[in-house]
């Protein structure tokens, strides 16, 4: 079966154009990167991403056509090395791959509010799992984080969930384009072996906050070993706070099973990056290109 296109109706996307030819970006794509506006999507159980093509486009055009209309962020050299680099590191695989038309596709997961898998009669498979906001181009700390994981669980799969935009708005950050496309963006690194997008819920404004047991519930559900959407062996964590919240699920994990759940801090081995550094421009371009290549001197078999 072959899907549409992610702009089916704009010519622009076409699969089979020359590459480095976009004329323009869509007005929803302008307006988040020059005003901050969020790209309106609707999150279905199942979703589909960006084709190779329509991934390059964007990459080339967030790259090459600098605008002063763009929020700093966006202009920064910091994003730009950042583009360069995933670039250098993926664009001969999605090169080969851009006459594909299928697009991938992401499951919706929120624990509080589905079925529990414990109905399904297959459990997900036990994984290397990491999450988070991925907001903007994904940066080579955070697929140096999983190359490490591999190297210590490589019989393991990975599973990637990526935060709908409600979070980054409420943590007070503009969300870089769509979560379609940062998810696409992450699939397309060859690395990971599931995508998943989650909406953990808010004391503000979500009903499970009271109904479910809120914020605190969600994780045990999705954590859950054996019965859970996740079924992770492996947590990856950035930094201290985060490396002690997963090391005490874990701990609880740990006690209530015999299936031992590690976690990795991967701030305190060899990648110090956060997504807020690059979109503050806070780090050299050479610090940046340094990293990547160390992501592309991985064996690394991406499609």
């Amino acid at each position: 079966m072959q899907y549409e296109l992610p702009f089916a109706t704009d010519t622009n996307f076409d699969a089979e154009m020359p590459l480095l030819e976009l004329p323009s970006l869509p007005v929803d794509f302008e307006a988040n990167l020059s005003k901050g506006i969020s790209i309106e999507t609707i999150i279905e159980k199942y979703n589909l991403g960006y084709t190779p093509a329509a991934t390059l486009n964007v990459l080339y055009r967030l790259l090459n056509s600098p605008n002063d209309s763009w929020l700093s962020m966006y202009n920064n050299p910091s994003f730009k090395a950042n583009v360069a680099g995933y670039l250098s590191t993926f664009e001969a695989g999605l090169k080969s791959a851009r006459l594909i038309l299928k697009r991938p596709e992401f499951e919706f997961i929120n624990p509080l509010n589905e079925d529990k898998i414990t109905s399904q009669t297959q459990f997900p498979t036990d994984c290397i799992f990491m999450h988070g906001r991925f907001n903007g181009i994904p940066h080579p700390g955070y697929l140096l984080s999983i190359l490490e994981a591999k190297s210590i669980r490589p019989d393991l799969p990975v599973t990637v969930a990526i935060e709908t935009d409600r979070y980054s708005l409420r943590m007070g950050q503009a969300p870089f384009l769509d979560i379609f496309f940062r998810a696409s963006l992450l699939w397309y690194t060859g690395l990971i072996d599931r995508v998943v997008i989650i909406e953990a819920p808010y004391h503000e404004d979500d009903l499970y906050y009271e109904k479910e047991g809120g914020v605190n519930k969600y994780w045990e559900n999705m954590y859950e070993l054996c019965t859970g959407p996740i079924n992770p062996r492996l947590l990856i964590a950035f930094g201290e706070e985060d490396y002690d919240r997963k090391v005490d699920r874990g701990y609880i994990r740990n006690n209530a099973t015999s299936i031992e759940v590690n976690v990795i801090d991967t701030i305190n081995n060899h990648t110090p990056l956060h997504m807020s550094q690059i979109r503050e421009g806070k780090l050299s371009s050479k610090v940046l290109t340094e990293m990547w290549e160390k992501v592309r001197n991985w064996d690394l078999n991406f499609y």
